[in-house]
């Protein structure tokens, strides 16, 4: 039976203390009650009597402790105490209850909230709603839980509204709540009413707010893919200011709807730079390969439009017409897309060779001069030196052209020498490892007279006061580096060319001349001598090994590279030198996204997942490259952490790796208040094919955002016939 409240006579509780104010006053005072009308209960109900008063100042005494507890400066103290009044459930501890939520403890409000929540009183809606937006999570979660419990028409609101705006654990708790209290489809109507809030807003915005709140608006309509929304965004990019028409571009590119690709085609005759930008972007993410020849003519009118425009033909699904004509803008265009469009034919297997080579000499005699040789009315001049740097961007793809490159290698345009030096390395031109050394040779010559010209004869022996330290520094005839380093950096870039493309050629000299220069002062100069080892052998290999300490990032980037592409044996280098609590680490990272891995390499990069933001994100990346069980645990133990940076990447890892016991960690992702990583998320489910999620994916598929959308559908449109064990 509940406890009455304290007899004056039978339990006198003390007066309860307002410490948060420093004021003395009672938060509670006695109330009064009839215990002396027990008393004179008749002597002939002696024994009921005395049992039934016993059993009230028990309950009174109790109550009298719960109240003293509260004025403990120990939290847990006060939860405890919390906890139990608001399972007895008397009347009169409302006040206290609600003077709880504002406890300074989190462990404290958070009993508070779960005690209103056992009330069920309509009353704390108001109180509860501020809890669900308190910084904690346990409290927000308790505070789901009391509002569900109330039930009607306001909690619900109240639980929509934040969970639109909620981070992850809290949405959990949301729709936990209200599958705890019967709620149906609970998930999918919190998700339902965080897309109906979404569009108002936005579609509110772009009509009544400034410019920049209108873009933004127009980008992210976009991104719902709703039809409604297509069709408003297409007038907007046809019709309206410069501001906001490549917005509705680029919303009309995120919502994925390749229908809207022959109207977005039309825009390209617009004279608007950003307009046009935009719509190449928009194109190339639609896929629409049908618009892939006017993307080319823009590719080569050399505008600010250009690089959008390789960048999207790029982008297109590989078809031998695309190819064609990223062929045709390697060979015409100006030369930042003309290179972009041959880095992407050379693992496409290149392109013709004939345009290329027509503007390079048959012989050093002949060289023509920039801008005289034949070229189509829609192409820029093509100068030899744009021509040497296709080529190298060709690679291997070019060997044949090895013959017309031997020329230039002695060149009297240092330019034209440089281009030469990198296409005959990056074409591995074997046939000229002659020329390149003579190259090599001349050229340090040229660095060695700059370094020695400050200080023609032998340091004089007599010092002015105070300089005998520098003397003794000194110790014979060599200069200070600050005084005797004076090479234009056109120089020592052309020696450090001339050397990456001894080893990169197989001269025979190569490791000689990488282990002389493995210490020069020029950074770039260090970082060809580490790389040119890394292509001479096993012992060039452990020479480069080295440059991955080097304290210029450039060399350890230019160093890992090379090293990367000598396979296994590289790799396994790099692999070993990784070491998270070194640091400088994040060069080697990057470049072992181009390597393939065994098992093996997890407990190496597995480490990472806890460095920083880049580092953890590319850590992710690469293990997903492998189908690593090993992987599992790390990539798992990452996700935990709300704040890391490549959360996304992680997911995808274990999509790929394919183990369903990440499953409900993967699908605690489908909460998530960025749309990328849920998208992700059920993508990943999708590959693992388990069954036990497909509510949650239901669920998103009335998600605000297209891309969230259809990779639920995806997901659920997967055969369902994986083994719960693989």
């Amino acid at each position: 039976m509940p406890c009455l409240p304290p007899s004056r006579r039978c339990c006198k509780p003390r007066p309860l203390v307002d410490r948060s104010s420093g004021s003395s006053h009672c938060l509670f005072p006695p109330v009064a009650t009839d215990f002396d009308k027990l008393h004179a209960v008749p002597r002939r109900l002696g024994p009921l009597a005395a049992a039934l008063l016993a059993l009230l100042c028990a309950c009174a005494g109790e109550r009298d402790g719960l109240l003293s507890q509260l004025q403990s400066d120990r939290p847990e103290k006060r939860a405890a105490a919390l906890r139990r009044l608001g399972k007895i459930g008397h009347a009169k501890d409302l006040p206290l209850i609600r003077h709880a939520a504002l406890d300074p403890a989190a462990i404290v409000r958070a009993e508070a909230a779960a005690a209103l929540g056992r009330r069920g009183e309509k009353s704390s809606t108001d109180l509860l709603a501020e809890l669900l937006e308190d910084s904690d999570p346990g409290v927000q979660a308790k505070a789901a839980a009391a509002l569900a419990q109330l039930g009607g028409d306001q909690p619900r609101a109240w639980l929509s509204a934040r969970y639109a705006r909620a981070g992850r654990s809290t949405r959990m708790a949301i729709v936990q709540a209200l599958r705890a209290s019967a709620v149906p489809r609970a998930m999918a109507e919190m998700v339902s009413a965080e897309a109906a809030a979404l569009w108002d807003r936005h579609r509110k915005a772009l009509e009544d707010g400034s410019s920049p709140e209108r873009a933004a608006a127009a980008q992210e309509l976009g991104r719902s893919g709703r039809p409604e929304a297509m069709t408003r965004l297409l007038a907007l990019a046809r019709q309206s200011s410069p501001s906001i028409a490549p917005a509705a571009v680029r919303g009309l590119a995120q919502g994925g709807d390749p229908s809207a690709a022959a109207a977005l085609a039309k825009l390209l005759g617009e004279k608007q730079p950003e307009l046009r930008a935009a719509v190449c972007d928009a194109l190339g993410r639609l896929g629409d390969v049908d618009a892939a020849p006017l993307l080319q003519a823009v590719a080569l009118e050399a505008s600010s439009a250009s690089a959008f425009a390789v960048a999207a033909l790029i982008s297109l699904p590989p078809q031998p017409a695309v190819n064609q004509l990223l062929c045709e803008v390697a060979a015409h265009a100006a030369p930042a897309e003309a290179v972009a469009a041959a880095r992407q034919m050379r693992s496409r297997g290149g392109c013709s060779l004939t345009p290329l080579l027509q503007n390079l000499p048959a012989s050093r005699s002949r060289a023509p001069k920039p801008g005289n040789a034949a070229h189509r009315p829609d192409e820029v001049p093509r100068s030899v030196e744009t021509s040497l740097q296709v080529l190298a961007a060709l690679g291997r793809t070019a060997q044949a052209a090895q013959s017309r490159i031997s020329p230039l290698l002695g060149d009297g345009d240092p330019a034209v020498r440089l281009a030469a030096l990198d296409a005959a390395a990056e074409l591995r031109a074997s046939t000229l490892t002659g020329d390149v050394a003579n190259a090599y040779e001349e050229q340090l010559g040229i660095v060695s007279a700059s370094r020695a010209k400050w200080i023609p004869g032998p340091l004089s022996k007599e010092y002015a006061p105070g300089f005998r330290r520098e003397a003794e520094r000194l110790g014979d005839e060599t200069a200070p580096q600050e005084l005797a380093e004076d090479v234009p950096d056109g120089q020592l870039l052309l020696l450090a060319s001339a050397v990456r493309a001894l080893g990169m050629v197989g001269a025979p000299e190569a490791l000689t001349v990488a282990k002389a220069l493995a210490a020069d002062p020029s950074a770039p100069v260090r970082a060809a001598a580490f790389a040119a080892a890394a292509y001479s052998g096993q012992d060039g290999v452990a020479l480069a090994a080295q440059g991955l300490s080097d304290v210029r990032s450039e060399v350890r980037a230019s160093v890992a590279t090379a090293l990367v592409d000598q396979a296994a044996p590289g790799v396994t280098v790099v692999l070993a030198h990784l070491d998270p609590k070194r640091g400088r680490s994040l060069e080697l990272l990057e470049a072992l996204e181009r390597a393939p891995f065994l098992e093996s390499a997890v407990d190496k990069l597995a480490p990472f997942l806890n460095g920083g933001a880049s580092e953890g994100a590319l850590a992710a990346t690469l293990i997903g490259k492998m189908p690593a069980r090993g992987a599992v645990a790390p990539l798992l133990k990452y996700l935990e952490d709300p704040m890391a940076a490549g959360r996304r990447q992680a997911v995808m890892a274990l999509g790929e790796i394919g183990d369903l016991r990440a499953a409900d960690a993967i699908a605690r992702a489908l909460y998530d208040e960025a749309p990328e990583l849920r998208a992700a998320a059920a993508q990943a489910l999708g590959r693992l094919g388990s069954n036990s999620h497909l509510e949650e994916l239901e669920a998103l598929k009335g998600d605000y955002y297209a891309s969230v959308r259809r990779a639920a559908l995806g997901a659920l449109e997967k055969p369902q016939s994986v083994l719960e064990v693989r």
